[in-house]
């Protein structure tokens, strides 16, 4: 376990442990680096337009499963969301939860 050895170098502070359970993950990344080429350049409509995009696609392939997306403010995340919202069928949409951290 690393946390012992990472409390001794922090001059043996206090270490919590939680049991959990693991769940299976695929990760996918878009090919491409459209969304990351817009945000660089200051086009957060354009990055919510191609994150929107890409998520309507990884739903199209399955039906079952969460996404997690990565974005770079709340701002992108509500314009994600209003898009999802605008493009999803009304079953769907009402399945859609999208949780800021």
């Amino acid at each position: 376990a690393l946390g012992p050895a990472v409390a001794a170098t922090l001059g043996g502070c206090p270490t919590l442990t939680s049991d959990g359970r693991c769940f299976p993950v695929e990760r996918r990344h878009l090919s491409g680096s459209r969304p990351l080429a817009l945000a660089a350049a200051g086009h957060p409509r354009e990055v919510e337009e191609a994150v929107a995009e890409a998520v309507l696609s990884a739903l199209a392939e399955s039906a079952q499963g969460d996404l997690l997306v990565f974005l770079p403010g709340e701002r992108e995340i509500r314009g994600v969301e209003s898009r999802l919202a605008d493009a999803l069928p009304a079953a769907r949409r009402a399945a859609l939860r999208v949780c800021p951290l």
